[in-house]
């Protein structure tokens, strides 16, 4: 290959490089404009509140759920009733040894309540019945 056939292709690139740089500016171009609409349509809320509305319905529906559950249970465990099962519960965990049903160990609790309870009364009964009485 002699040098006049190198320049001449060399000259052929050269005139090619504009229009290579002309296709590459216009593929970058379209490539900003794309990226320029996605980013557009990613900050229009309407738009992302009319296309995802299923989504933020549910999504607003299980978080009223959550809040109405937590304020049920707080309600349910202010109850005296829920605060002495509680009690027994407790209770029944600490007399409860090893091997023992747990309900086994709540009629346990009850009847130790019970027990105490009766006996409390009947000692004040002794003390009322036996005491002499002073004028």
């Amino acid at each position: 290959m002699s040098s006049s056939d190198e320049f001449a292709d060399a000259r052929e690139e050269v005139a090619a490089m504009p229009d290579q740089v002309r296709a590459r500016r216009d593929e970058i171009g379209d490539i900003l404009d794309e990226l320029d609409r996605r980013r557009r349509e990613l900050l229009d809320w309407r738009l992302q509140i009319r296309r995802h509305s299923k989504v933020l319905v549910a999504i607003g529906a299980i978080a009223c759920g959550a809040i109405g559950l937590a304020v049920w249970r707080h309600y349910v465990q202010r109850r005296p009733v829920s605060r002495f099962q509680r009690f027994r519960n407790s209770l029944a965990r600490v007399i409860r040894g090893p091997g023992v049903d747990p309900a086994e160990a709540g009629a346990a609790a009850a009847s130790f309540a019970a027990n105490r309870a009766a006996g409390g009364l009947a000692q004040g009964l002794a003390r009322r019945v036996f005491t002499p009485w002073r004028s």
